[in-house]
C-alpha cells in the first residue's frame, strides 16, 4: 500500500518540505525559535495530507490514468482500490491528529478543516469537482492555500501584535494567484484521458496559446504583487525588516518565472511529452517560493 504514496515521492517530499519551510518562516520572521514537537507535527501533516489528497485523486482517476499514466499503482494493478481506500482513511486520520497536536487558533482550525474539505470535494466520488474546468482549479487552489494559511496560523508570526497576519495573507494571495494561473498548463498532457472519462479542463476550451498566456501571467503577476504588497506591511509592530527579504525573493521568482515563460511559449512540446516538466510547471515555482521564504529571512535580513 505504501507504493500508492511513494509512486509520487518527489511531490510528497516537496509537500513535506513546503510545510516545514512555511513553519520556519513563520517563526524566524519574528526571531522566534521553532518548537521541535511542532516541527515534527507540521512535517507529518504535510505527509498525511499529501497522501490523503493524491491517493483519493488516483482512486477516482483510475480510468483516465489507464490512458494518461498506466504505470501508476491502480491502473497497473499493483495495488487494489480497496487498499487505496485504506490508505485514504489512514492519511485522513493522521492529518486530523497532526492538526490537533498543533493546537491552532480558531482561524487555523478553520483553515485546516477547509484544506481537508476542499481536498475531499476535488476527488470524492459523486462530487469530483476536479473534473470540471472551472470548479476543479478553484477547488484545488483553495485547498492548497488553506493548507498554507493553516500552517502559518500556528506560528509566532500569526500571534504577533504587528503586521504578521497581513504578511500571512499576502503569502496566501501570492500562492493563490500563481497556482490558479499555472494549473491549466499541466492539463495539456492529459487531454485524452480526461475526455475519455467525461472530464473537462480549460485546455479543452481555449486555444493552446491562450493556455500559455495564462501560464505566463501566473509566472509573473504574483511576484509583482508580492514586491509591491510587502512595502506597506513593513515597520509595523514587531516585524522588522521583511521588505528586503521578500522583495529579494519576489525578484528571484520573477527571474525563474521568466525562464519558465520562455520554455512554455517556445518549447511547448515539453508540456506534452515530459511528465516531470508538467509537474514542475504546476508546482515547481510554488515549491521554490515557499522553500526559500525562511532562507531569505535568514540570509538577507541576517
Amino acid at each position: 500500500m505504501v507504493s500508492t504514496i511513494i509512486c509520487r515521492w518527489e511531490i510528497t517530499l516537496m509537500i513535506v518540505l513546503q510545510a516545514l519551510a512555511l513553519y520556519l518562516f513563520g517563526e524566524w520572521a519574528v526571531d522566534a525559535s521553532p518548537a521541535v514537537s511542532e516541527v515534527i507535527a507540521v512535517g507529518l501533516f504535510g505527509l498525511f495530507a499529501q497522501g490523503f489528497c493524491s491517493v483519493l485523486n488516483d482512486i477516482n482517476d483510475v480510468e483516465a490514468d489507464r490512458i494518461n499514466h498506466p504505470e501508476r499503482p491502480f491502473p497497473s494493478g499493483r495495488v487494489s482500490i480497496a487498499q487505496g481506500w485504506a490508505v485514504v482513511a489512514g492519511c485522513f486520520a493522521g492529518s486530523v491528529l497532526c492538526a490537533l497536536a498543533l493546537a491552532p487558533p480558531a482561524f487555523g482550525a478553520v483553515m485546516f478543516a477547509l484544506h481537508l474539505l476542499f481536498s475531499l470535494l476535488y476527488s470524492f466520488p459523486g462530487v469530483r469537482f476536479g473534473r470540471q474546468w472551472l470548479l476543479g482549479p478553484l477547488t484545488l487552489v483553495t485547498s492548497t492555500v488553506c493548507g498554507v494559511l493553516a500552517v502559518l496560523s500556528c506560528t509566532s508570526l500569526h500571534a504577533s501584535a504587528g503586521a504578521g497576519k497581513g504578511v500571512i495573507l499576502l503569502v496566501g494571495l501570492v500562492c493563490f494567484l500563481h497556482h490558479l494561473f499555472v494549473i491549466p498548463l499541466k492539463d495539456i498532457k492529459d487531454l485524452a484521458g480526461d475526455a475519455h472519462v467525461g472530464g473537462s479542463s480549460l485546455a479543452m476550451k481555449i486555444p493552446r496559446r491562450g493556455v500559455h498566456a495564462i501560464g505566463v501571467a501566473g509566472y509573473t503577476v504574483p511576484w509583482i504583487v508580492l514586491y509591491a504588497g510587502v512595502g506597506p506591511l513593513d515597520g509595523r509592530g514587531d516585524i522588522p525588516g521583511l521588505v528586503a527579504p521578500l522583495r529579494t525573493l519576489a525578484v528571484l521568482c520573477l527571474v525563474i518565472g521568466a525562464v519558465m515563460s520562455w520554455l512554455v511559449v517556445f518549447r511547448p512540446v515539453l508540456l506534452e511529452r515530459s511528465q516531470r516538466f508538467c509537474w514542475f510547471a504546476e508546482l515547481g515555482l510554488l515549491f521554490l517560493f515557499q522553500l526559500f521564504l525562511p532562507v531569505v529571512v535568514r540570509v538577507v535580513r541576517g
